[in-house]
């Protein structure tokens, strides 16, 4: 493993055990695999391009090897980066909340 994609997913950022916990565990792994690289994405702050019609044909498109029309190259400019990053990567670590908090009163 050369390359680990981290999609932090947590609104809450340093306050978020999730992201601690991801953190704690890329912060272990790289003692033990020095060479390893994380690219740390974080949803909350990246500015995502729209996934409209056009991006959507786009994807299609890709994944059936059909030429793309003009409107979904332009789409896909803007989307081909993120997917690049999810391509390199030889493993994705996402850290997020999950479930539901009860309350103590019910």
């Amino acid at each position: 493993m050369s390359r680990i994609l981290h999609s932090e997913a947590s609104p809450r950022a340093d306050r978020s055990w999730s992201s601690k916990a991801a953190s704690n565990f890329l912060a272990r792994l790289k003692k033990r695999l020095p060479k390893v690289e994380v690219d740390h994405f974080n949803i909350w702050t990246a500015i995502l391009p729209s996934f409209d019609g056009a991006a959507i044909d786009a994807k299609y498109a890709k994944l059936s090897g059909t030429p793309l029309t003009e409107a979904q190259s332009r789409a896909w400019k803007l989307i081909g980066h993120y997917v690049a990053r999810l391509d390199t990567a030889d493993a994705i670590l996402i850290s997020t909340r999950c479930g539901t908090s009860a309350s103590p009163t019910g």
